[in-house]
């Protein structure tokens, strides 16, 4: 039986019910000989969702929106969204940096040294090419000298409220797209790809996994990095 449905969540509901089921096998709550074979015949498809990512013009309209006193909360999530998109971190990954993480290299400028909370895979992050991630992280970067990590967790909640509240953001800045958190790792991509970076280093600055093993991370070389992103200048472009 093949069953074209879609959503993430159903396959994950799924699942978790075949896990139910070969549980219930266990306790002896149910008789079924070799649980393991009941779903053989079972595949699910997922339809890709398409991915969302902005355009420069769509990011600059982000970076200029203007928060009333009572609006404070979208405006710091705001401006967590852009620095989601100067780093390409997830929104749980980004809550997870630490100060350790963060290196200023003489002569070039911040770099962010992080492992991506999906599949642990090392990423180096050229923050320097951003110039409004400096203004972010004076803003935001915790005071409390005995954390470790580099943002307050008061800055971060539940991430569907999250999500729900990129929409507002988006919505009053005029943006018609329907943007979430995985928008800011799409964009991020987007700009390097648009101005000619090259696929290896975006790889390295995303923290995919090389195609040829499921189990090695890539090494990271902090000169590759900056040599590959060397002839992109962001701050030129408005950001």
């Amino acid at each position: 039986m093949e069953l074209n449905l879609i959503g993430n969540t159903i396959k994950s509901y799924f699942t978790k019910f075949k896990k139910l089921v070969t549980l219930a096998e266990k306790d002896s709550y149910i008789d079924i000989q070799n649980s393991k074979f009941l779903f053989t015949d079972t595949k699910i498809k997922v339809k890709e969702p398409e991915r969302t990512y902005l355009e420069l013009e769509e990011i600059k309209k982000l970076q200029k929106l203007k928060f009333a006193y009572h609006e404070a909360y979208l405006e710091r999530n705001r401006d967590i969204f852009l620095f989601q998109i100067y780093t390409a971190l997830y929104y749980k990954d980004l809550s997870l940096i630490e100060k350790s993480q963060l290196k200023d290299k003489a002569g070039t400028g911040i770099f962010l040294l992080a492992n991506r909370n999906k599949n642990d895979n090392k990423t180096i992050i050229p923050l320097y090419k951003f110039k409004d991630s400096e203004r972010i992280l004076n803003r935001y970067i915790t005071k409390d000298e005995t954390s470790k990590f580099l943002f307050e967790n008061k800055n971060f909640i539940e991430e569907p409220v999250y999500n729900r509240q990129l929409k507002m953001i988006a919505k009053k800045a005029g943006i018609q797209k329907s943007i979430s958190n995985k928008t800011a790792r799409h964009t991020n991509a987007q700009l390097w790809i648009h101005y000619g970076t090259k696929r290896e280093v975006v790889s390295k600055m995303m923290g995919h996994s090389k195609s040829e093993t499921t189990q090695e991370y890539f090494k990271i070389n902090l000169n590759d990095v900056e040599e590959g992103v060397k002839h992109v200048n962001f701050e030129d472009l408005g950001l």
